[in-house]
């Protein structure tokens, strides 16, 4: 099986420049010198650039994640390496999204992923990352954000850097106070200080509750014929219909067995409430031939859970036929990825 958390694995890589005066090999659980200011250094990242004619990464660092009055502060810089035989840009932050798309603190402990406060004005609690990353001058620019406060007893974080969902290489550990000397300008250039964050009065006027959202964790098997999302409340598996059944059956197959009896005993042990099990097909065939299918294919899945289930959960069939595609019908993988069968419950806590 293999299993991610949050909203994508860990990306590992050490920046390749931190500056002139940081060397790419023991940068990690440093603090040196840049400029006038002392740069501590907790965690770093590499994002390569992508798409035709372009070329380069953008690297950086996570120099501290401090709680502070009000809030929580990341501290980060970047810069993007630039090939200058090529028209260069960055997937680190995309044109989509609000300023601070891409900014995270993934916190397993508390089963929770914060998003940067936006405060009682309607501004970010943070610097735009764009202006960060995009940076082609060479030298390293600092950005901040502040999250919402995390619970007392959270000691580390993991650091999610943009929109793909890269991570910063290693777990965070957590400190204390606003970093000093501050500039009071955005971004600012590694060396010469540090962003000054918003006022504690203007952090707790923020909603710190619609910028903290449950982590989910994904895992599945290796061809990805079943793959399970999970929180700490619910739980979503999707079976790869060719794995139950054989083409335009809803008799279940041999292999069947083996891929619900796993269901079937995270249900029994930990389901609560009502087990919703949802048929879907490619757009093969004709609506109502499609939508008679994915309602047999469900109910044989949910009939085969119900022995299996114990007695605190009820099932409940749904037929959805083509109507939900998640991939193209126009090919072939397409067409296998939207034949599937989707069962979603809650867990007890």
């Amino acid at each position: 099986m293999k299993k991610v958390f949050g909203f994508g694995p860990v990306v590992i890589g050490l920046v390749a420049s931190l500056s002139a005066v940081l060397s790419p090999s023991d940068v990690v659980g440093t603090t040196r010198a840049v400029g006038s200011v002392d740069v501590p250094t907790v965690a770093v990242f590499r994002v390569e650039s992508f798409g035709v004619g372009r070329s380069g990464a953008v690297v950086g660092a996570v120099h501290a994640v401090n709680r502070v009055e009000g809030g929580t502060v990341l501290y980060w810089s970047a810069a993007l390496q630039v090939d200058p035989t090529t028209t260069n840009s960055s997937c680190l932050f995309g044109i989509h999204g609000g300023p601070v798309d891409g900014l995270a603190l993934v916190v397993p402990q508390a089963s929770a992923v914060y998003a940067p406060l936006v405060l009682a004005n309607g501004e970010y609690a943070a610097s735009d990352p764009k202006e960060v990353a995009w940076s082609t001058s060479g030298r390293m620019l600092v950005g901040y954000a502040v999250f919402p406060e995390l619970p007392p007893d959270v000691s580390e974080v993991y650091v999610r850097i943009g929109y793909l969902h890269q991570m910063a290489d290693r777990p965070v550990p957590v400190g204390d106070g606003p970093l000093e000397p501050t500039v009071d300008k955005v971004p600012v250039e590694l060396g010469a200080g540090w962003p000054v964050i918003p006022q504690a009065s203007l952090l707790k006027g923020a909603d710190p509750a619609a910028h903290t959202f449950p982590l989910y964790y994904q895992t599945g098997t290796d061809d990805d014929a079943v793959a399970t999302v999970e929180s700490s409340t619910e739980v979503l598996t999707t079976f790869a219909a060719d794995v139950l059944f054989a083409k335009d059956s809803a008799d279940l197959s041999d292999e069947a067995a083996s891929a619900l009896a796993m269901v079937g005993s995270d249900l029994k042990d930990r389901g609560t409430g009502v087990v919703v099990v949802t048929g879907h097909t490619d757009s093969d065939g004709t609506d109502a031939y499609n939508m008679d299918l994915s309602r047999r294919r469900a109910q044989a899945v949910a009939d085969a859970l119900v022995p299996l289930s114990g007695k605190n959960v009820t099932f409940e069939v749904v037929a959805k036929g083509e109507t939900e595609p998640i991939a193209p019908n126009s090919t072939p993988e397409g067409q296998q990825k939207n034949r599937r069968v989707t069962v979603e419950y809650e867990v007890a806590k």
